[in-house]
């Protein structure tokens, strides 16, 4: 079972966790969350055991923008957690909130100009 795993580091700081990797053209399902703490949370350890609690099928991807953004393949893997119950990590309850594909256009094209600007930033 675990020999079809992959676990790739990705250049945003995100892991793909599936069986195959994920091309750009794939529709995805992204949630949204924080843990309800004043704690840091370690990100390769919590996106390790939620990877390894939630085991999507098609992958996910997990992202560290302040708010954790988890990035689904496959509609029945964003389900199961959604109706999965109450997630949690160090004892520090996971919300989150399924973001819709407006929302995640604007929040793509925030990314670039803040990656513009840093850039700007930087040169000057």
């Amino acid at each position: 079972m675990y020999e079809k795993m992959t676990l790739e580091e990705e250049d945003e700081g995100g892991v793909l966790v599936g069986e195959e990797p994920i091309t750009n053209d794939v529709q995805t399902y992204v949630l949204v969350g924080r843990f309800l703490t004043d704690k840091n949370i370690n990100f390769n350890a919590m996106q390790n055991v939620m990877a390894s609690l939630w085991r999507p099928k098609v992958g996910m991807e997990v992202h560290d923008l302040r708010n954790f953004r988890y990035v689904f393949f496959h509609m029945l893997d964003l389900q199961k957690v959604m109706e999965g119950g109450l997630w949690t990590f160090e004892q520090s309850m996971l919300v989150f909130h399924h973001l819709l594909k407006a929302f995640k256009l604007l929040l793509n094209l925030l990314i670039v100009i803040s990656t513009i600007f840093c850039a700007l930033i930087s040169v000057f």
